[in-house]
């Protein structure tokens, strides 16, 4: 995780105006299993985040995969994040249109057919896991389902505590909290978007997993940046990661 202090963040924010097939018996009595109901492979494994770097080394272990399958794998994560930002994109005209109600958006972004070119997406992932797991396959699907667990636990901490038990907690009188943040393209070089509760909905099923248009939601966002924000803050292009977010002199 990425220590940053965002002087800078809170100045930007004036910049712009906020926008906002088989599984087991377990899975599905308690329909906590992750896969295909949100794309986990790509936060899991292109997140820039030593914690997740780790889980992803323990998956690959469990797996026994070959450099060569690691590989495979990261670049099956790599077209899902890519196919699911074009998606997204091609929504934001209508989502950021002013001149339509929120009723007017939903129903447009609706007629899009969003929902269901993210499933096909999610569905292709799968099935190329498959050709590339083969009898592995189900190892793969009980180690997701078990990482979920531990992964939703450790956000709660995250958002409840501030700062991961395993670390220790700085010296600062300053407020802070941990951000999933993520880029997109703005209509200006330095924006910032804010989306509303999308962080939830993807962790926990806030509103059935949907945003406030009733598009599945594809990554925890706590935060969007273009690029040019991420890179004062010390991100790669178009690189997601977990972010400590400083507030000072809050009134």
């Amino acid at each position: 995780m990425k220590k940053v202090s965002l002087l800078s963040l809170v100045l930007f924010l004036a910049l712009t105006s906020p926008i906002p097939i088989q599984t087991s018996a377990l899975y599905l009595a308690n329909g906590s299993d992750p896969w295909m109901q949100k794309p986990v492979l790509s936060y899991l494994l292109l997140t820039e985040d030593q914690r997740l770097k780790q889980e992803s080394w323990s998956l690959f272990a469990a797996l026994n995969l070959s450099e060569e399958e690691m590989r495979s794998i990261q670049q099956i994560a790599r077209v899902e994040q890519a196919q699911l930002q074009d998606l997204y994109a091609k929504t934001q005209a209508i989502a950021l249109n002013e001149s339509l109600s929120l009723a007017d958006k939903q129903e447009a972004i609706q007629a899009t057919h969003y929902n269901e070119r993210v499933l096909s997406t999610m569905m292709e992932t799968d099935q190329r896991l498959r050709h590339l797991l083969g009898s592995r396959y189900p190892i793969f699907r009980n180690w997701i389902y078990e990482w979920w667990q531990r992964e939703q636990g450790t956000v709660a901490q995250l958002k409840g505590s501030g700062y991961p038990q395993d670390q220790p907690t700085p010296s600062s009188v300053a407020y802070s909290c941990w951000v999933f943040a993520t880029q997109y393209y703005g209509y200006t070089n330095y924006e910032i978007a804010l989306p509303d509760k999308a962080e939830y909905a993807y962790f926990y099923g806030y509103n059935g997993g949907r945003d406030q248009f009733g598009r599945i939601v594809t990554n925890p966002s706590s935060v969007d940046l273009t690029p040019s924000v991420a890179a004062a803050l010390g991100l790669g292009y178009l690189q997601n990661s977990w972010l400590r977010v400083y507030y000072y002199d809050l009134p």
